[in-house]
């Protein structure tokens, strides 16, 4: 069985320090495949340098959404690069993606953030590998974030109508890609592909 790690976020403080965890619904999604889960703790405040012992026991790795990010997530994303650890970007995920390549900051969007199933259609570059696992060029997606990459030297695979990014790859890698969009909470059938390709490459 393959096992996947998760980067766990930091997602609220207490009086003794940040909480670090994930959102149960990226869990119950996993549930539906054949794979072991690890979540994988970083001090992100305190530490400055990776300590890869837990991700390099991972046959893939997902960054999922979150609302901080931190210097030290360069350095994870740089370093799953550099060793072709098959890496699947959600919402912040994939804007880390974006930011480890191009040396700048996300940017704030008003009007993508909403409590829709669906929320809006995007166009998928043909000549992309989300293209070859979804088969579609326009599909429905759920929209809930702040944030988007202005730019990327990664391949951009998808945009909205808007000219936001919404997903991104590296078709030389073995599974790079990122996607503005959170799959896990749609029960469907291109976030069934999306999920099931990740996993056949790890």
């Amino acid at each position: 069985m393959k096992t996947i790690g998760i980067i766990l976020r930091d997602y609220e403080t207490k009086n003794d320090g940040i909480v670090y965890g994930i959102r149960d619904y990226l869990i119950k999604k996993l549930k539906n495949y054949n794979v072991s889960i690890m979540c994988i703790p970083f001090d992100f405040e305190n530490n400055i340098e990776i300590d890869t012992t837990l991700i390099d026991k991972c046959d893939g790795i997902i960054l999922p959404g979150g609302k901080v990010s931190h210097e030290l997530d360069i350095k994870i994303v740089k370093y799953l690069y550099d060793i072709d650890k098959p890496t699947f970007g959600i919402c912040l995920g994939m804007q880390l993606m974006g930011m480890t390549f191009n040396n700048h900051n996300i940017i704030a969007v008003n009007n993508h953030q909403n409590g829709n199933k669906y929320s809006h259609f995007i166009k998928i570059d043909k000549d992309t590998l989300l293209y070859n696992i979804i088969g579609e060029e326009n599909i429905k997606v759920n929209s809930l974030h702040s944030f988007c990459i202005p730019f990327t030297k990664l391949h951009i695979s998808a945009h909205s109508d808007d000219k936001i990014i919404e997903a991104i790859e590296d078709k030389r890698k073995t599974f790079f890609l990122g996607v503005q969009w959170h799959p896990e909470l749609l029960d469907d059938e291109n976030s069934d592909k999306l999920f099931t390709y990740f996993i056949s490459k790890l």
